[in-house]
């Protein structure tokens, strides 16, 4: 009975540790994609592009399933930017509902003198 209470806390502390790498992973995808659009003639699909870089790229941060699933919107408006990347982490145990983890950037543009 210890073993398999051992097994199930190192499969929970493990589930917490790609957790904390996902949320990571997603806020500096969404702070990539801010910087991108807030420059000046910045755009929605540089954002988008450079997000995506930063979660699925050659060297991106999340190159496996959690990372194919992740999912990034880029909102311009006149003065500012919001980038929201969300990306779902399920639970290696099975059973349980997979946890959503979402990161919002969000930064004043500059806008053309």
């Amino acid at each position: 009975m210890a073993v398999v209470l051992t097994m199930v806390a190192l499969l929970a502390v493990g589930n917490l540790a790609v957790m904390q790498y996902t949320a990571a992973a997603v806020r500096a995808a969404a702070a990539a994609g801010a910087r991108s659009a807030a420059a000046l003639q910045g755009n929605a699909a540089e954002c988008s592009l450079a997000a995506e870089a930063v979660l699925r790229g050659e060297s991106g941060l999340l190159r496996g399933s959690i990372g194919r699933d992740a999912d990034v919107r880029c909102t311009l408006e006149s003065d500012h930017v919001v980038v929201t990347v969300s990306a779902h982490v399920p639970w290696f145990a099975g059973g349980v509902a997979p946890v959503s983890i979402v990161g919002v950037e969000r930064r004043s543009r500059e806008l053309q003198p």
